[in-house]
């Protein structure tokens, strides 16, 4: 068995045991955190915008309760399509908030990739020291038997 299969393996049967840590150690990034912030405030002025523009224009959006569903849908990318824009603005506030959750779901998945490779970095790390240590100890078998 090659050592990448032994790391590959190593990486499946931890599972959730470094999944878990990982997304938790994101979850506590300050990046994380400003992402969060701006998703939020997108979906909730995106909310307002969209139903200061559709309210009395489209008969869909008779609260704001109906602008905040469509940004969530929009925001999200699922788009039922039960509430659609009608005004030039609407559709403006739509292209902004698809846009936005396309950033920050790349984003999001940025960071927790990054978590990942760094976690692959430490085991790579631990992996080279062990190797230097074999032939670290290899060598000094080498000299003495030589002498």
């Amino acid at each position: 068995m090659t050592h990448a299969h032994t790391r590959a393996g190593r990486h499946f049967h931890s599972g959730f045991r470094h999944f878990i840590p990982q997304v938790a150690k994101v979850a506590r990034n300050p990046i994380f955190a400003a992402l969060t912030a701006v998703g939020n405030f997108m979906l909730f002025f995106g909310a307002w915008l969209f139903y200061t523009a559709e309210y009395g224009t489209n008969r869909d959006v008779a609260s704001y309760g109906d602008a905040l569903w469509w940004a969530f849908v929009t925001i999200t990318t699922v788009g039922y399509g039960d509430i659609s824009p009608q005004t030039g603005l609407g559709r403006a506030v739509g292209v902004v908030l698809v846009l936005t959750a396309g950033v920050l779901f790349f984003s999001f998945i940025a960071l927790l990739s990054s978590g990942f490779v760094d976690l692959e970095v430490h085991h790579l790390e631990e992996d080279v020291a062990k190797l230097n240590e074999k032939v670290d100890s290899l060598l000094t078998e080498i000299r003495s038997s030589k002498s």
